[in-house]
Order: structure tokens, then C-alpha cells, then sequence
């Protein structure tokens, strides 16, 4: 298994955001638009899930923890909403 760097983990999160913003100009109803915010989102966003879990696991609510409970509740209710 191959471990991903931060800054290579930095940078695909970057490339599929951008991509997702250039889709969305040019195809406004593609499924790739929905899809790659949120694997970006999870590809930059798991270490620090990781972290909050582990803090949640301990009874530490920290700053982490609650940015992460944040991020989760704003992607869960944005699936599938096209932006305006």
C-alpha cells in the first residue's frame, strides 16, 4: 500500500477542486461536478477526521473535533444540490 504525502494529498485536493469549479462554468448538470468537491473534501479532510476521532475517543473536544463535526454536517447536506 502506498502512503500520500501532505503536500501530494494538498495538491489532488486542489486539482480535483479547481476541476470541479471549471465543470461547473462549462457543464453546469455533470455528475463530476457533486462528486469532486466531496472526494476532495474527504481526500484532504481524513487525517484530520482521524485526529478528532481519536480526540472524541479520549473526551477531548477540541478546536479539531468541532471544525470536523462542522465540515461533515455542511457536506452531508450539500450532496446532491447544485449550486446557483
Amino acid at each position: 500500500m502506498f502512503k500520500i504525502t501532505k503536500i501530494q494529498r494538498l495538491i489532488l485536493a486542489g486539482i480535483l477542486l479547481v476541476s470541479s469549479f471549471l465543470l461547473q462554468r462549462a457543464l453546469t448538470s455533470a455528475p463530476l461536478t457533486v462528486v469532486s468537491p466531496a472526494v476532495a473534501t474527504l481526500l484532504a479532510g481524513t487525517p484530520i477526521f482521524r485526529n478528532a476521532f481519536w480526540a472524541f475517543k479520549y473526551k477531548i473536544v477540541g478546536i479539531v473535533a468541532l471544525v470536523t463535526i462542522a465540515v461533515s454536517g455542511c457536506s452531508l447536506g450539500n450532496i446532491g444540490k447544485r449550486p446557483r
